[in-house]
């Protein structure tokens, strides 16, 4: 595997940006249980990136090539709908928040746009950094895959959960239902 050149310019008041990197990813719950000879090469393949407040970071339905880590601020999380953007989720960084995983498992448009509410500062880890590390750990690919599956799928139950309470409740009566016994 090649990988790319660090050198002390990626290290600010002597703490290395690899370092910092390595010790978020140590915390994140997408990455708990994957060996540390893995995460130091995700700790060395990733970028920081600064946005400025009302940046977006990505749009929907354009590809989507990398996750991103929350290091420092907030990001939105809207999708279009009928010309509408309705915000799913205010994603901070004092919870570990990440978004984009999906795009480590497969070239995707996006499903969602994701906006800088604030200046942010973001970890990435792009998807051909996750396959060339996933070639070289084969036998840790399908846990991978099923830990971003599994945390996927548990964020768009909590997003459907949030957006429940907002709504009115239901009743359903028999002429509601075609489904007669």
């Amino acid at each position: 595997m090649n990988l790319p050149k660090h050198t002390s310019d990626n290290c600010e008041n002597g703490k290395c940006q690899i370092q910092e990197a390595l010790a978020l990813l140590q915390k994140l719950s997408l990455f708990r249980d994957t060996p540390l000879d893995i995460l130091k090469l995700y700790a060395y393949l990733s970028k920081k990136h600064e946005f400025k407040k009302g940046t977006l970071i990505i749009q929907q339905g354009k590809l989507c090539q990398q996750m991103y880590l929350i290091i420092k601020g907030q990001v939105s999380i809207y999708e279009e709908y009928n010309g509408i953007n309705y915000k799913l989720q205010q994603l901070e960084d004092d919870g570990l928040n990440y978004f984009g995983e999906l795009s480590l498992l497969t070239s995707i448009d996006s499903f969602f746009s994701a906006w800088a509410e604030t200046d942010v500062i973001l970890l990435s880890i792009t998807r051909e950094a996750f396959q060339k590390v996933m070639e070289r750990y084969p036998d840790m690919y399908s846990k991978a895959i099923e830990k971003i599956i599994t945390l996927r799928i548990a964020r768009s139950t909590d997003q459907t959960r949030r957006l429940i309470e907002k709504t009115s409740p239901h009743v359903w009566h028999d002429s509601d239902s075609k489904l007669k016994k």
